[in-house]
């Protein structure tokens, strides 16, 4: 499963890029298989891994911590 995300924000006026950020969240897991009982858990577990609920999970946690990494406007420090 793959997530990603890539943000911009621009200045209205001049078209200035003030902020760019992409980023991308992957999962690699790897099963090794010794039996059949085996292999018919980790087909369970992967179907399991692959539900949508999983796949919003990981966009949320994504989005917030991109979303902290916008900087401040200009002026309000």
């Amino acid at each position: 499963m793959a997530v990603g995300l890539s943000m911009e924000m621009v200045d209205a006026r001049s078209g200035e890029i003030l902020w760019k950020v992409q980023d991308a969240r992957r999962d690699h897991t790897v099963r090794i298989v010794y039996d059949p009982i085996a292999l018919a858990v980790g087909l369970f577990q992967i179907g399991f891994s692959m539900r949508s609920i999983n796949m919003m999970r990981a966009m949320d946690e994504i989005c917030r911590e991109l979303v902290g990494t916008i900087p401040p406007p200009p002026g309000s420090l």
